[in-house]
């Protein structure tokens, strides 16, 4: 299993669309040191950690804050076998609150895989989750488009 830390950042646009009048905040990096990027707010701005020719992420997640009221991305990724059976598998995630855990199984039982992708010998086989966010990525990419266009 793999964690990251899905680290949102400033951007000139939405999409492919360039707006350098513009900045909004993206969920894109995915990060083993959250805080590789540094964000200012006020000047809608990011602020890199060390010099970009010199940048590296850590090679393992890296404790992180989260601010009360707020909340951040966790990305996990489990590499299943290709040859594994389908089936129900479970495990437990434990975060860590200062000297206190709380872990999140509840007792909710175990999970089916949601797998977005099932690889193969040669290629990927899409699913019904990874259709369905590409094609709203797609839609956000038409409504960026539009909007442009009405803007003109």
């Amino acid at each position: 299993m793999d964690l990251s830390v899905v680290k949102v950042w400033y951007q000139s646009g939405r999409g492919i669309y360039i707006e350098k009048e513009k900045h909004y905040l993206v969920p894109e990096l995915l990060l083993k040191d959250d805080g590789l990027v540094r964000l200012d707010t006020e000047q809608q701005v990011n602020f890199l950690k060390m010099p970009m020719n010199e940048m590296r992420d850590a090679d393992e997640l890296q404790a992180f804050d989260i601010p009360a009221g707020e909340v951040k991305q966790i990305w996990v990724t489990v590499q299943v076998p290709v040859d594994a059976a389908t089936g129900e598998y479970s495990g437990t995630i434990q975060v860590t609150v200062g000297d206190e855990g709380d872990d999140f199984d509840r007792g909710y039982g175990p999970r089916r895989e949601q797998n977005m992708t099932y690889p193969t010998v040669n290629r990927l086989i899409s699913t019904l989750q990874w259709e369905g966010y590409r094609e709203g990525y797609d839609d956000l990419r038409y409504v960026a488009t539009l909007e442009n266009l009405l803007n003109r």
